[in-house]
């Protein structure tokens, strides 16, 4: 499989794990606590995008924004208890954003486009999630 759809099956196993089992069985214990808790260890989980090569800013500013994808993931859980939407959003986070960043005709039709199609592009998969949610 290409790397894009590669991506697509790393919102299972992260939504089931972070989502679906950590914040789960916390909050047996900590009722509010327990998003904080399953995002901090997300972002952590993330911190090796940076490794090599070695760039502690990189690595801090990755664990700062997935550990805030990791709240707000974990505030929808908290309410809708399902896990589809953050799977589906998950995986087609990972796989626009790589296929974008991989695929050079697509990086260059996305510099040339207006920042507001930028930006709606970045948060289509967002919207989605959001729009299922309201069903």
């Amino acid at each position: 499989l290409s790397m894009p759809f590669q991506t697509l099956f790393v919102g299972i196993s992260e939504e089931g794990l972070f989502r679906g089992y950590i914040q789960t069985h916390l909050q047996k214990f900590y009722t509010y606590k327990a998003v904080f808790i399953q995002a901090a260890l997300f972002g952590f989980w993330h911190f090796v995008w940076n490794i090599s090569p070695f760039d502690p800013s990189g690595i801090a500013q990755y664990v700062a924004t997935t550990f805030f994808i990791g709240l707000l993931f974990g505030y929808f859980y908290s309410r809708a208890k399902n896990l589809v939407p953050l799977i589906l959003t998950h995986g087609l986070w990972n796989s626009v954003s790589t296929g974008i960043v991989e695929n050079t005709t697509a990086s260059d039709l996305l510099k040339q486009t207006t920042f507001l199609n930028q930006i709606l592009i970045c948060f289509l998969p967002y919207a989605i999630a959001i729009m299922h949610f309201s069903l």
